[in-house]
């Protein structure tokens, strides 16, 4: 899963070509990359912090490890640090922020470098009343592929609040039942990792270590899905297309679609981001409007951030999908199991056949309140 939302400029900043082209900008190196979310809703707060580097004459991005990283309710004056997970700082399970409340970022770097955002209120969330989620076998064509991709598309209905200006970010986690948590190429698992033993030669391709325990796969959005309400100002708004889901697998599946009410200010800057990918846009070209985030060095003003922190009200509705039906020819190849042996086995002990469901953004061992099992 790509970890979009974290920051679609690092995409831009990241491309390169098969002929190098010579940068008409200013190359800064070493400048920090910040963007976070903090919501009302749990499991999404998150904040990504990556530094530009160049090697080999190509621009790049990498995650900044080793960072201290907090979300200050300027209201309360209390804390909540967040913890690193593969390439991001996310919150407790328990995080929420409230409506009504002031937040702030705070990130103090290992170099001594303390970076903050400015304060952000929480605004009113706005209800999801229905969505829609419609099998295609034929729902869009894959240039890479070279075919065409089955799925479900949604849409959704909500009323937009009459005579206050509303501004609206589509995101959802795709939950897919998981029944392998590893598999390993050309060598066992062993202590939580795919290694291959010294002296072992005629690996099969891969082996396959079914999940000790239930799991759940969480894919999320790959694009900015954004609205507001200058047209439709207190409208009964349906059927919005929000986006594709396209079938991964032809496992079970759980949707669970939100809908946040960002600031005007925030809207505004992922308006441009947004401009920026759907456009196509390179880097040296100058983005369609200034792209202003709302961090900054609190100890140096000469050292210029990007990115900003916001905070979103969310409603969440959550729809089942039955998936293993299907006859469609799933995105991913569908590959045969092949276990590693236990009897007689000429790897290194112990036998493994089982691996963990390490729970992350991106892996979870706790049931979704509104799966549904097969009888």
């Amino acid at each position: 899963m790509r970890y979009f939302f974290s920051f679609v400029l690092l995409a831009l900043l990241s491309q390169s070509c098969i002929e190098p082209v010579e940068p008409e900008f200013q190359y800064i190196e070493n400048i920090l990359f910040v963007e976070g979310l903090a919501s009302t809703a749990e499991g999404i707060s998150f904040v990504s912090i990556r530094q530009a580097s160049t090697e080999f004459g190509i621009y790049q991005t990498s995650f900044l490890e080793g960072a201290s990283v907090s979300v200050e309710n300027i209201d309360t004056g209390v804390q909540i640090a967040f913890s690193e997970d593969r390439e991001s700082y996310v919150a407790p399970t328990d995080f929420v922020v409230n409506p009504g409340e002031s937040y702030k970022l705070i990130v103090d770097l290992p170099d001594g470098r303390r970076i903050e955002s400015n304060a952000e209120s929480t605004v009113d969330a706005v209800e999801i009343n229905d969505v829609q989620i419609n099998y295609e076998s034929e729902l869009y064509f894959d240039e890479e592929l070279e075919r065409n991709i089955p799925g479900h598309q949604m849409r959704v209905d909500f009323l937009d609040p009459v005579n206050v200006p509303n501004y609206y970010y589509f995101t959802y986690r795709l939950l897919e039942d998981l029944k392998f948590c590893e598999r390993c190429y050309d060598g066992i698992l062993r202590d939580g990792s795919c290694y291959r033993p010294p002296g072992f030669r005629n690996f099969p391709d891969y082996f396959d270590y079914q999940c000790d325990t239930e799991c759940w796969k969480i894919r999320f959005p790959e694009s900015i899905i954004l609205y507001d309400d200058q047209f439709s100002d207190g409208l009964n708004i349906e059927n919005f297309y929000v986006d594709n889901l396209p079938l991964y697998t032809r496992t079970n599946a759980l949707v669970e679609l939100q809908l946040w009410t960002l600031s005007e200010e925030a809207y505004r800057y992922y308006k441009v981001l947004k401009d920026l990918v759907d456009n196509n846009i390179g880097f040296n070209a100058p983005p369609p409007t200034p792209l202003v985030g709302n961090m900054k060095n609190v100890l140096d003003d000469e050292d210029f951030v990007f990115g900003r922190f916001s905070v979103a009200a969310a409603s969440t509705i959550a729809v089942f999908i039955e998936r293993e039906t299907l006859t469609d020819l799933p995105i991913e190849p569908i590959l045969p199991v092949v276990f590693e042996p236990t009897l007689n086995s000429p790897y290194p002990p112990p036998a493994t056949i089982l691996a963990p469901c390490n729970e992350s953004r991106y892996r979870t061992a706790i049931k979704p309140e509104n799966w549904i099992d097969n009888e």
